[in-house]
């Protein structure tokens, strides 16, 4: 979504806060209304103006340091994620399954792989509107971590679950 702001014609800059709640949208010099027009179109039911104060608490909140992310920078924070979720992923189930550190590291990348697959897809239909996007998506990505790892582990049944618990909601 936040790409799709980005490109409309008039728009300067767009970013969001690291919640993804709250959108900045900068018009182009000269730009007239239409561009705020677009924007709200662009975002549908899932958008709606902030009022004055909050707006400027919020862009406030910016200029002391609060970052803001662009397109590009949120998707690459979601790389970020991924990266951690694959580590705390492999430590908490490696644990529970008392797996060595050869086979934590394969899961781990196991993670990681098939994580990046499902954040680049989100991100290329254009987000979510909420992070609970995450744990619908959570019990078919521990299904492909753990077909990954098929006979790489013990038992792929247990692993499956096991991750499946770490995010299971």
């Amino acid at each position: 979504m936040l790409a799709r702001i980005e490109s409309l014609e008039g728009v300067e800059w767009a970013a969001v806060e690291a919640t993804g709640r709250y959108l900045a949208v900068r018009p182009r010099s000269g730009a007239g209304p239409e561009v705020a027009a677009a924007v709200e179109r662009a975002l549908g039911p899932r958008g709606r103006r902030a009022e004055e104060s909050l707006a400027r608490s919020q862009l406030s909140a910016r200029d002391r340091g609060d970052p803001w992310f662009t397109a590009r920078q949120a998707h690459a924070l979601s790389y970020i994620e991924g990266r951690l979720v694959s580590v705390h992923v492999a430590a908490k189930v490696g644990a529970e399954l008392g797996l060595d550190r050869g086979a934590r590291d394969a899961l781990a990348e196991a993670v990681r792989v098939v994580f990046f697959a499902v954040l680049e897809r989100v991100h290329a239909e254009g987000g979510r509107e909420s992070s609970g996007w995450f744990y619908v998506e959570w019990p078919g990505i521990a299904e492909a971590v753990a077909a990954r790892l098929a006979g790489e582990v013990p038992d792929a049944g247990a692993l499956r679950r096991s991750i499946a618990a770490v995010y299971g909601r």
